[in-house]
Order: C-alpha cells, then structure tokens, then sequence
C-alpha cells in the first residue's frame, strides 16, 4: 500500500497567497477587489483540492470510515 506523503497534501495558504499574487496580482486596481477575488479562489482551489484527496485516498483504501 501506498503511504500518504502529508507535506505533499498539506494546504500552506501563505503558499497558495503567493502562487496567486504572482499570477493574478495585476488584476486588480485595488486591494480590497484583490482580497475578494483571492478568497472566491481559495475558497474554489480549496474545494478542488479536498476532492481530489479524498480520491486519492479512496483509490488506495486509506479512507477512514
């Protein structure tokens, strides 16, 4: 069985703030609509991301029931 790396899985949101600052800081004119934007995004990567671990648990039976 396949062990679970948690550093690979763990959320780091000061990580995740800085992907998006670089990708998308030149959007936005104002601080306050880069700050609404960042947490509608967070918010959406994060679903994704809880998704596609809970997969990958699944897929090598280590979901706990």
């Amino acid at each position: 069985m396949m062990e679970v790396s948690h550093a690979v899985l763990d959320l780091n949101f000061f990580e995740v703030f800085e992907y998006w600052n670089k990708k998308y800081h030149k959007t936005y004119s104002s601080e306050h609509c880069k700050l609404d934007h960042f947490f509608y995004w967070f918010k959406l990567w994060h679903k994704e991301h809880l998704k596609a671990y809970k997969e990958y648990l699944k897929a090598y039976s280590l979901e706990e029931d």
